[in-house]
């Protein structure tokens, strides 16, 4: 299970949900991106490992 957050412009992060795998990531972050963009990252429990989700990893070019 990986956790979704957003890094907050004045440095915070806001837990936006979670996913099942990184497919299912892609195709939240696609909606997410376009209702707020921003730098979001993945936090897997099991593992301990982080990754910021990039916008292009949507497949629109990060555009909304």
């Amino acid at each position: 299970m990986l956790a979704i957050f957003r890094r907050e412009p004045e440095g915070g992060v806001l837990w936006v949900g979670t996913a099942k795998d990184e497919e299912e990531v892609r195709e939240l972050f696609k909606r997410l991106h376009v209702a707020s963009p921003g730098v979001y990252f993945t936090y897997d429990h099991s593992t301990g490992i982080k990754r910021t989700v990039k916008p292009e990893e949507s497949g629109e070019d990060g555009q909304p």
